[in-house]
């Protein structure tokens, strides 16, 4: 493993508590997080929606990394963690309409 492939492998262990690797455009992986080891990448049907590991609900999520490097982030989210993200939103939502309907009544 070369010294590039540690250094974004210990970027993904911190900012994702979830599994998460990048590949290049080939499909080729160039690093993975902790968690992406845990899991048998390369046995998972990414093509479904909902994919199950340890009896745990997960949703896969692709995305390019910057425009024009060929390179992408994939994410396996557990479904338990996009529940509680979007309860969460709705609450800052919900407390960013009240203050400004306060706001506004005076």
């Amino acid at each position: 493993m070369d010294q590039l492939s540690k250094i974004l492998e210990a970027c993904l262990d911190t900012t994702h508590n979830h599994p998460a690797w990048i590949t290049d455009q080939l499909g080729t992986i160039i690093a993975m997080n902790s968690k992406a080891s845990e899991c048998n990448l390369l046995s998972l049907n990414l093509d479904n929606s909902d994919i199950i590991i340890n009896n745990k609900h997960y949703h896969y999520y692709s995305k390019e990394m910057n425009h024009g490097t060929g390179c992408f982030l994939h994410e396996l989210i557990e479904e338990d963690d996009l529940d509680y993200q979007l309860e969460k939103s709705i609450q800052n939502l919900e407390e960013t309409i009240n203050k400004k309907s306060q706001t506004l009544n005076f």
